[in-house]
């Protein structure tokens, strides 16, 4: 079941490798380096990221701490495959950057700006602090250079020609590129730091092959929006899923306590197992039972067949999109 249990051999799993700092350089170089062990372990192919194959999802589901953003770059660009296939792996890493401070579930309204200028090439700005990108870590920690599809709104002459996706460097070997602030946000008590921070960008220049589709303006902004992030769906799906491998290695942990632990029986010296007790029995059960069902679901779609779907017919306003995957979360 777990995929990336042989690689867990390796030197930088090592346990004794975790007790650094939280949030130093050196913790969060070492996270890259595991995510870089366990995505060069799966083998997927451009394919089964495009596609959502089962060999995707099996990806997913294996129980681990990290998640890999599936980056979906836009067909019909052939000077992008070199990319791609840095970033299939690993050599570099990407990034969605989408919502800002100020715009989350309103991320239609962002105000990251990218103007056409008379060159040919693009202008992006963050306005304020407000339209500052949020969450997605931009520092170079990591220890490898980094890109991000950025969404801003493209000016043209002064007129809003909608939001649209921008193919952006942001930092290398040495450190940020020109024009790129990154502040990292300080990590929440009690919880392993995801090594989220806020990004912003001072008339940062990017070429004219920076855009990732038509600069046209759109006859329905809505539309348009909703077509340029459809793979947000497949993000958020991936994201639940690790709550199925918490379910699971929560309920393996509380089992192998239960275990153990002993207490004083009433009716003498000899120390009974709380094993035995009902109480601790039946969420151990649940635990078991929910990790389980969620297989069961998952491999029952497999066997129904591909269920993939290309880009949705947003025209349709009452058409059910269906998302490829597992959706017992």
């Amino acid at each position: 079941m777990f995929q990336s249990k042989p690689i867990l051999s390796q030197d930088i799993w090592r346990s004794d490798r975790d007790i650094v700092a939280s949030t130093s350089r050196r913790d969060v170089a070492l996270h890259y380096e595991r995510a870089k062990s366990i995505f060069r372990h799966s083998g997927l192919s451009q394919q089964d990221i495009e596609n959502l194959t089962p060999k995707f999802w099996d990806f997913q589901f294996d129980c681990k701490p990290m998640y890999r953003d599936a980056l979906f770059l836009h067909q019909g660009r052939p000077d992008l495959q070199d990319l791609v296939d840095k970033l299939l792996n690993f050599d570099i890493c990407g990034g969605f950057m989408l919502t800002e401070a100020d715009h989350g579930l309103d991320a239609r309204n962002l105000e990251t700006t990218a103007t056409l200028l008379p060159d040919g090439s693009y202008d992006l700005h963050t306005p304020h602090v407000g339209a500052s990108k949020a969450m997605p870590l931009t520092t170079p920690y990591c220890g490898m250079p980094r890109i991000a599809i950025v969404f801003a709104r493209l000016l043209v002459d002064g007129k809003s020609h909608g939001v649209k996706p921008f193919l952006v460097c942001l930092s290398d070997a040495c450190g940020l590129r020109p024009g790129v602030l990154s502040r990292i946000l300080p990590a929440r008590p009690g919880t392993k730091p995801l090594y989220h921070s806020l990004t912003a960008f001072n008339h940062v220049d990017l070429p004219f092959s920076a855009l990732l589709g038509s600069s046209s303006e759109p006859e329905n902004d809505r539309l348009d929006f909703l077509r340029q992030i459809w793979r947000v769906s497949a993000g958020t799906l991936s994201l639940s899923i690790m709550g199925i491998s918490a379910i699971k290695v929560g309920t393996r942990v509380a089992a192998v306590y239960i275990e153990r632990r002993t207490i004083t029986a009433p009716d003498g010296p000899v120390p009974g197992e709380i094993m035995s007790f009902s109480t601790q029995q039946r969420p151990i059960v649940e635990g078991w039972v929910q990790g389980k069902r969620c297989d069961a679901a998952r491999a029952c779609h497999d066997f129904q067949g591909d269920s993939n779907e290309s880009l949705p017919n947003l025209e349709t306003p009452h058409r059910k999109v269906r998302v490829a995957g597992p959706l017992c979360i």
